[in-house]
């Protein structure tokens, strides 16, 4: 059996493992809604950590002296550190959220997943929580290596006591389940799904894993036809799990298991599935793992790192910035995101990623690639050639037109305003935010795709639009069910006094829940949400700084 179709494989399930997890994060954009609710596409991270551990041990069975040590680190810190960085600098400039020393050194140190606070480890671009968790992984990985086949038990049996104990300290604390920009402190989604402790567990099963095929890859005697009823059953089986443990968590936080468990079947319920999954395709001995061999799928897999680090930089900076975009059918938009995430991706990967770490290794480092297909077309995809000048002047033609349609704001007359909102919303008409701003109109239209809703506004004085709306569907209580917030749309000239200008922007289904309901708003300065513009009058609450919409008034059930 060649290495090639092993390494391979793997290396190509990391694309679809990416493309689970940008379609997990683009839930409520694009008209996508309420069919990834199905799966539970959070678990795709769990894949990560339980193929990272399959892979390390794979590819260094043994790490015996400390100069092997210092290596295997560095080649770590080559591997993730450069494009980590490049995220890092390109989320500053794209979503500039103000630099703080602190959570900045610990995102550049890879270390912001360690401290259990979301100002640290959701700072900046915060899919780098879980390169911070993976970083923790490498440094241990020497030592979990070390005698592995005489020390295994002890090992893997001390990581899921520790991940047992963290529950326990977390139902003891009676810990709340998330976090919000409101709450800065310690949950169980911290503990039991961010921090390196819990999740080190899903990497020492890989790093089992691994061992278990290396003693059976040499005996295994599947023929073609059989690997493939394999291959497709365990994916199939992955798939059902995926889909199976958000009831199985939902019903073991009503049972003496706690909130705990439930919170781990959210994050790593599929973890056993996906040791299985990786077993099997690693083998090799399949159609399917032949087919992941081939070369597209296995470049898409070099450049998923990168996709990882890239695709919610873009899904923010859209999201924040929704009323400026032109208006496209959801498809196209679609479309043109994903376009852009691949060019971007496989840019980062060829100019940035994989230069950074020959610079870091040396040039005198040969193997630069796991896999039998990158080592052959190294130079193909390196340094300003056809391929990255191609992909670069792809990249420039979508972008540009995009550039220029930016403007952003959309004008309208007084007269609409006042027209466009029905009569059981005229109380909210002429609400002002801090002397600033004057709510001229709202619309809200329960559609099938969510909850559309038409803001009209007017500047008070003539000034630079910096501010960020904050839209929320709340209980009626004034707990936040759902949100939607964006920034003041651009502007390439300053809005003059009495300006009126219209926002439109929708609330997937999916993120619409039953109960009492209330749309609720608030203006602040970006990145600086606790200093909310003062609301003069109407339903309000947070200390008269957000005004609240009873939605069932409107006689539209809207959740």
């Amino acid at each position: 059996m060649q290495v090639k179709q092993r390494l391979d494989a793997l290396t190509s399930l990391r694309f679809f493992a990416a493309t689970i997890i940008v379609i997990y994060h683009s839930g409520g954009l694009f008209g996508l809604s309420k069919p990834y609710s199905f799966f539970n596409l959070d678990h795709a991270v769990s894949f990560f950590f339980v193929l990272s551990g399959f892979i390390l041990a794979y590819v260094y069975p043994k790490l015996e002296t400390w100069a092997e040590i210092r290596r295997f680190w560095r080649a770590r810190i080559a591997r993730i550190w450069p494009a980590l960085l490049a995220s890092l600098f390109l989320t500053c400039w794209l979503l500039p959220q103000g630099w703080d020393n602190k959570t900045g050194l610990a995102n550049i140190l890879m270390i912001n997943a360690w401290i259990p606070l979301p100002r640290y480890f959701f700072a900046y671009n915060s899919p780098s929580w879980s390169i911070s968790t993976e970083f923790f992984f490498y440094l241990a990985f020497p030592f979990l290596i070390y005698k592995w086949d005489l020390t295994w038990q002890v090992k893997l049996s001390a990581s899921g006591a520790m991940l047992v104990l963290l529950m326990v300290v977390s139902d003891l604390l009676h810990l709340p389940k998330g976090f919000s920009s409101m709450n800065d402190g310690i949950t169980r989604f911290a503990l039991l799904y961010i921090h390196p402790f819990s999740r080190i567990f899903e990497f020492i099963f890989g790093i089992f894993v691994a061992s278990y095929w290396r003693k059976k890859v040499g005996n295994v005697q599947w023929s073609k036809s059989r690997a493939f009823l394999y291959e497709t059953g365990v994916i199939l089986l992955a798939g059902i799990c995926m889909h199976f443990t958000n009831p199985l968590a939902e019903w073991a936080g009503t049972t003496w298991l706690g909130l705990s468990v439930t919170a781990w079947l959210y994050g790593s319920g599929s973890m056993f599935i996906f040791g299985l999954l990786i077993y099997v395709i690693a083998m090799g001995r399949g159609r399917i793992a032949v087919w992941l061999s081939h070369p597209v799928l296995v470049l898409l897999g070099e450049i998923s790192f990168s996709l990882y680090l890239l695709h919610q930089i873009f899904l923010r900076y859209y999201q924040d910035n929704i009323t400026a975009f032109p208006q496209l059918p959801n498809l196209l938009s679609l479309a043109i995101f994903w376009a852009i995430a691949l060019l971007a991706s496989y840019l980062m990967w060829a100019l940035i990623e994989m230069p950074g770490r020959r610079f870091i290794l040396g040039d005198g480092q040969k193997k630069m690639h796991g896999t039998q297909v990158m080592r052959a077309s190294w130079y193909s995809h390196f340094n300003l050639n056809r391929n990255t000048v191609s992909a670069a002047i792809v990249l420039a033609c979508l972008l540009t037109p995009i550039y220029f349609s930016l403007e952003n704001i959309n004008r309208i007359s007084s007269s609409d305003a006042d027209v466009m909102t029905p009569k059981e919303l005229r109380s909210v008409m002429g609400t002002g935010f801090g002397n600033l701003f004057v709510l001229r109109g709202v619309k809200i239209v329960h559609q099938g795709e969510g909850l559309c809703i038409d803001l009209a506004w007017e500047s008070l004085v003539e000034q630079e639009l910096i501010y960020t709306n904050a839209i929320h569907i709340t209980d009626a209580n004034g707990n936040i069910l759902a949100q939607a917030d964006y920034k003041q749309p651009m502007s390439k000239m300053t809005p003059k006094q009495g300006t009126i200008w219209k926002d439109s922007i929708l609330i997937s289904a999916d993120k619409l829940q039953s109960g009492d309901s209330k749309l609720a708003i608030a203006l602040y300065p970006h990145n600086q949400p606790k200093q909310l513009l003062p609301v003069d009058k109407g339903d309000r609450d947070w200390g008269n700084h957000r005004l609240l919409i009873n939605l069932d008034r409107l006689g539209a059930n809207v959740l």
